[in-house]
């Protein structure tokens, strides 16, 4: 989030998504700590799909940071 987003960033917003992250992350540990089962295909799926996906948004990012480097791209809309 540091590298990528050129913008200040505001205490309120860092708070309130710090906030909202570890609620977020603290529910599905109390969630995933109360079912006493193994780990099963579902699960094994979802945490697959969670990581391709972070990898899926991360990269986009990461192009997107790359083209807006370049002073040729300033001021125009990636598309990419």
């Amino acid at each position: 989030m540091f590298v990528f987003v050129q913008r200040k960033i505001g205490w309120f917003e860092g708070r309130l998504v710090s906030i909202l992250f570890f609620i977020m992350f603290y529910l599905f540990g109390v969630s995933a700590g109360s079912h006493p089962e193994p780990i099963g295909l579902i699960d094994i799926t979802g945490i697959i799909l969670f990581l391709v996906g972070s990898y899926i948004n991360t990269m986009a990012d990461y192009q997107r940071f790359v083209w807006k480097r370049k002073s040729e791209n300033k001021g125009r809309l990636y598309t990419g």
